[in-house]
């Protein structure tokens, strides 16, 4: 029998869906390597070659999302505002790759540090935040707010949570200029600065959303 499910175009957020999967498997696994950072190297390498692949799995869906974008998708909405979506969320994955690279060069350890926890914590309740409303708009669509107003409060109030977080961290680390390597030191401050982009793509991707519902 035929099944004209079969005739229709496949949703552009269905698509973006399988995007953010992967986004969202590359940040629990990059808060895993930062658990295993300086305590288990092995288990740390491990998580890190995790999330090249995820990374790399990411890409390609983004590459069969732009060629199938004219071909499988009819949307209301320019293709623009879906592009858009997935550029952004390509761009927190490779800000998680980023981190990958640098931590894989890092070899002095800061979690005794308090700072360095709070900030990990208000960057990764970003990235949390936001992946669980591309979840949502995916399964309920755009024309239903469902909370909306709610995530984006959530997600400002853990954007300036995250950017003081950084400023008390950068500030912490010149303390311990003389006991920790000046080299490791710029590299703690090119990791936080990197990882501060996360709220900021994050907060940057729910108005996205906001603008498609309306």
């Amino acid at each position: 029998m035929l099944d004209l499910r079969n005739l229709l175009p496949e949703s552009p957020f269905q698509l973006v869906h399988k995007h953010i999967l992967k986004v969202t498997e590359c940040f629990k696994e990059l808060q895993v390597a930062f658990s295993f950072f300086g305590k288990d190297p092995k288990k740390f390498k491990v998580s890190l070659d995790k999330i090249i692949k995820l990374e790399s799995e990411a890409d390609k869906l983004k590459k069969e999302f732009k060629n199938d974008m004219r071909k499988k998708v009819l949307t209301p909405f320019g293709r623009r505002y879906f592009l858009s979506l997935l550029i952004t969320q390509d761009r927190l994955i490779n800000k998680a790759k980023d981190v990958v690279r640098l931590l894989k060069m890092q070899r002095s350890d800061i979690s005794f540090m308090k700072e360095y926890k709070r900030f990990l914590i208000s960057v990764f309740a970003c990235s949390d935040q936001v992946v669980d409303l591309v979840e949502k708009v995916s399964k309920k669509g755009v024309f239903k707010r469902f909370g909306y107003n709610k995530y984006a409060a959530s997600l400002e109030k853990f954007e300036r949570a995250s950017d003081q977080a950084g400023l008390d961290l950068t500030e912490q680390l010149f303390n311990y200029e003389g006991s920790i390597p000046a080299l490791h030191i710029v590299l703690w401050l090119k990791i936080v600065l990197v990882m501060g982009k996360i709220p900021d793509l994050s907060v940057g991707l729910s108005n996205k959303i906001e603008d498609l519902m309306g």
